[in-house]
């Protein structure tokens, strides 16, 4: 009976013997991620290419192998941003090779660079996609003023320019630089709304020019040599691809009253 139990007990541990090499290798794997093959390709697309500071928007990776099939689901893939974050940062794909992210642009102006990779396969700088963010998305700023004009001896109206991005959206927590060719403004810098608007107070005895710039410190405009009708805002300035966009309202005087005397046609007797 003991001879039974030995040679019994003997065959066991020669079975373990064999078996723990492919259990430590499976153990080993699981803690390996999975990469995509060598030959795949990673296409990124953005809901959007212009953001606020502190905007969102998704980033979809999709992975592609050689073969034309997507890789197996739980892929990994390292995005990178050269401004803003993205969350999470190390992604895994889908059934259908897609891993979705999320692009934060953060409060610094500029234009974000992402790209992502996976084992031998990357988007590199020629496939990546660029998100400009704050300024760097601006393309146009229009101004009006209300009131359009002043009283003749002075007054105050408020002048608001309405910024907008590249893609006709909006631009939120964007700074806007006022100036003005006469009177004097409540603030000469003002950061948009949650409708991408600023608003500052003119005060002012004369005819005046007020600029509203985007991306750049306001240049000084050149007063109009004739009278602008007061409810006829110039028009905005055309989207710039540099980021810098401004436009400009002329907030005119009202002419002051006069009294006219005329004597009577026939002269007044005793």
């Amino acid at each position: 009976m003991f001879a039974v139990q030995m040679l019994s007990l003997n065959r066991c541990c020669r079975f373990l013997l064999v078996l723990c090499p492919f259990l430590l290798a499976a153990a080993g794997c699981e803690k390996v991620p999975l990469l995509a093959p060598s030959g795949s390709t990673i296409t990124l697309t953005a809901a959007t290419s212009a953001l606020s500071a502190n905007g969102t928007t998704q980033i979809i990776a999709q992975v592609i192998e050689a073969a034309g099939t997507p890789p197996h689901s739980g892929t990994h893939i390292i995005f990178t941003t050269t401004l803003g974050s993205i969350e999470p940062a190390d992604a895994t794909t889908d059934v259908n090779g897609r891993a979705i992210v999320t692009y934060q642009a953060g409060a610094n102006n500029g234009n974000a660079i992402i790209t992502a990779s996976s084992g031998g396969a990357t988007t590199g700088t020629d496939r990546a996609i660029r998100i400009a963010v704050g300024t760097a998305a601006v393309g146009s700023v229009s101004v009006s003023a209300s009131p359009a004009a002043v009283a003749a001896l002075g007054g105050s109206t408020t002048v608001t320019a309405n910024v907008l991005d590249v893609n006709g959206n909006s631009l939120t927590s964007t700074a806007v630089n006022f100036t003005t060719t006469a009177g004097n403004l409540s603030s000469g810098v003002v950061f948009t709304n949650a409708s991408g608007a600023a608003s500052v107070t003119l005060t002012t005895s004369q005819q005046a020019t007020v600029t509203a710039s985007v991306g750049a410190q306001a240049q000084t405009p050149t007063p109009p040599t004739t009278p602008t009708p007061p409810t006829t805002p110039t028009a905005p300035a055309p989207p710039a691809s540099s980021g810098t966009a401004s436009g400009s309202v002329v907030v005119n005087v009202t002419a002051a009253p006069t009294l006219v005397i005329a004597p009577p046609t026939t002269p007044p007797t005793t």
